[in-house]
């Protein structure tokens, strides 16, 4: 009779235990198109022949151009329209080219728009 109670108890516990993993909602996260993605900067700096040497690194919802020193924060994507936030909530706005493949910003770390493509 008491193994039967055990038996019994171990049945209910691994029920339980079953409906719990059933119940649980499966977490989505939501990403987006940039997701993953790395960007290369195109163009010289001002009249110097030297490349840009910034490479912009989107993982949800954050961002990280790397330089001498690397700089983050977060994003957000509506459309063609990409807006990174950095400290003291300074934004910086970009515009995504119909191919999906180029990023421009008008004014980031340059005088002359930014384009960053895509590797």
């Amino acid at each position: 009779m008491k193994n039967l109670v055990k038996l019994i108890g171990i049945i209910a516990f691994v029920a339980i235990i079953g409906f719990s993993f059933v119940s649980c909602e499966e977490v989505v996260e939501e990403t987006d198109e940039l997701d993953g993605t790395t960007w290369k900067a195109t163009g010289k700096v001002y009249n110097d022949p030297t490349e840009y040497p910034y490479t912009l690194t989107f993982d949800t919802p954050k961002f990280t151009i790397s330089e001498t020193n690397d700089l983050d924060g977060t994003y957000s994507i509506s459309d063609d329209k990409v807006t990174l936030t950095v400290a003291l909530n300074t934004t910086y706005e970009g515009t995504l080219s119909e191919n999906r493949n180029e990023l421009t910003f008008k004014s980031l770390f340059a005088f002359t728009p930014l384009v960053f493509t895509k590797q």
